[in-house]
């Protein structure tokens, strides 16, 4: 999803606000589909912000995202790989830590 590239980069480029209405924006118009979920956490998650990547998570798995099989592979979730809830959901997900 070229908008999900967009707003990280953004971000990146400390654009702050620009990526939070581009974040904003996003979820209000694909946040509701059933493969976005996982997008939106890595999004999250590349910002630091571990609440709302693991919502984002918790959310993608009960929607069965199948972007979630990418998880441990992208360096997006590097940021929150620290947080104690990171290998209790990566187990539940069915990979190894």
């Amino acid at each position: 999803m070229q908008k999900a590239r967009a707003t990280s980069a953004r971000h990146c480029a400390r654009r702050a606000w620009e990526s939070d209405a581009a974040l904003t924006m996003l979820i209000e118009n694909y946040g509701q589909q059933d493969s976005c979920a996982a997008q939106i956490s890595h999004l999250y998650a590349s910002r630091g912000d571990a609440d709302n990547a693991f919502r984002w998570l918790e959310r993608g798995f009960a929607q069965r995202d199948a972007r979630l099989a990418y998880l441990i592979a992208v360096p997006f979730f590097d940021p929150i790989k620290h947080d104690p809830r990171w290998p209790t959901f990566v187990k539940k997900i069915g990979f190894d830590t």
